[in-house]
């Protein structure tokens, strides 16, 4: 006589467009019994993690790398109480903000960052990681370059 012992699993799915980040999906939860024959219980309770790459994680991943190293000359400045150009600044990127502002700049930036570093996965695979790092040294040089001449001017 064969026995089925009935199982019950917990699956996903989103209703958002196929074009938007795995993190903003909200996700409707649903069970489902599955009826699997006997087998020896660490055969019947593995599972095989599937962690698949999807075209945004890279884009997310890097902007990630820009959003937070962005925080750190804002943060800085910001503490110490002097004033550094921000987006807010008249005119934007160019005259100087309060550092109040450049705190408030700085922790936006690192929510918004710490956002898309969860929503790429960026810790996840090793490509990721590099997509990452390329964004910091890409914003690192972009700002380099545009702060320059702050302290001459």
């Amino acid at each position: 006589m064969h026995i089925k012992t009935v199982h019950r699993q917990v699956f996903t799915a989103s209703f958002l467009p196929l074009f938007t980040a795995d993190f903003l999906l909200p996700t409707a939860t649903f069970y489902c019994q599955l009826y699997y024959s006997p087998l020896p219980t660490f055969l019947r309770n593995l599972t095989v993690k599937i962690n698949p790459m999807k075209w945004y994680h890279f884009i997310l991943s890097f902007l990630a790398g820009m959003f937070l190293t962005n925080v750190v000359p804002h943060f800085i400045h910001g503490v110490s109480g002097d004033p550094f150009p921000s987006p807010f600044s008249d005119p934007p990127g160019i005259g100087l903000s309060s550092p109040t502002v450049n705190v408030c700049w700085a922790l936006f930036n690192l929510l918004v960052g710490y956002l898309l570093f969860k929503g790429g996965k960026v810790s996840s695979n090793k490509w990721l990681m590099l997509t990452f790092f390329i964004g910091i040294v890409a914003m690192s040089l972009m700002l380099a370059d545009h702060f320059q001449h702050k302290m001459t001017a």
